[in-house]
Parts: structure tokens; sequence; C-alpha cells
């Protein structure tokens, strides 16, 4: 099996995990006040970024880039390795 197919299925896995750890955190911490959100969207390359302070939507712009760099680092990485077949 190609080695790339485990790494995207433990990213996968991993996302999935943070989500939970996330909102099991945000019930057992039990506030209310002070909560902000934001998202990220990609499209291709292009982000779509959104939230509720200025703060988190600096973060979602960080998480934006570096989503772009994998996306690119993983596109032209097997042309690299493979030799594009």
């Amino acid at each position: 099996m190609n080695p790339l197919y485990i790494v995207g299925f433990l990213m996968f896995i991993l996302g999935i995990i943070l989500c939970v750890i996330g909102m099991l955190w945000i019930v057992l911490k039990g506030t209310s006040s002070g909560v902000s959100g934001g998202g990220l969207v990609m499209i291709g390359p292009f982000p779509i970024v959104f939230g509720t302070s200025k703060d988190i939507i600096k973060w979602m712009f960080i998480m934006a880039l570096i989503f772009m760099v994998f996306m690119i680092v993983s596109t032209i990485l097997p042309l690299i390795m493979g030799g594009g077949r």
C-alpha cells in the first residue's frame, strides 16, 4: 500500500480525535462566558475564513497558510518521488 494513503488516513483519524477532544474540553470546562469561535473552508487553494474576533480570524489565517503549504507539498511530493506515474 502506498505510504501516502496511510499518512492521509492517519491525518483523517487525528482530525476526528482533535474534534472530539475539543468538544469534550468545552463541555467539561463548563463556562459559557468568553466563548469565541471561527472556521476555515478550503475550496481548492482558496481559503474562506470567518470568526467572532480578530484573534480567532488571525489564527484561522495561520491555519489556512499551513493547509495551503501542505496541499502544495502533498501535490508535488508524489511527482518527485514517483516520477509522475
